[in-house]
């Protein structure tokens, strides 16, 4: 019978510092340097700008709270049982992303007047409507 291979492990470190970088510059592209077929369509560059900062967001809690190095104030154990969720999350904004890419300049206008009706539904149904 062939014997198992050993559990290889990728260090972390490997492709930890290029995942930064490149969020990083991904967020300072689209902020500073932001592509024109981007630039020109009304709502799209601040929806890009709010998805890669998410992006970030949920990838740096995700690491923290999965480090398996110690840390100087150590999460709960069960904290790890976030992770799912926000991968989930993740993946919705992706396929959110991949959507809107099919017809941006439409798709863009569609998904933030979709929000705004969705929000003044809410506050309308609460007593709060503030909103025309």
């Amino acid at each position: 019978m062939p014997e198992c291979p050993a559990l290889q492990i990728l260090p972390f470190s490997v492709i930890r510092d290029p995942l930064d970088r490149l969020l990083l510059a991904m967020i300072n592209h689209l902020d500073r340097d932001c592509p024109k077929g981007i630039a020109q369509i009304p709502g799209a560059q601040p929806f890009f700008l709010v998805a890669i900062e998410t992006t970030k967001n949920c990838y740096e809690a995700i690491r923290w709270l999965t480090a398996d190095i110690p840390k100087d104030q150590s999460p709960p154990l069960d904290l790890c049982l976030a992770a799912p969720p926000l991968v989930r999350m993740l993946a919705d904004l992706l396929f959110t992303v991949v959507f809107l890419g099919e017809d941006l300049p439409k798709r863009v206008v569609w998904y933030h007047k979709s929000g705004w009706r969705e929000l003044k539904e809410e506050c309308c149904e609460a007593g709060r409507c503030f909103l025309r």
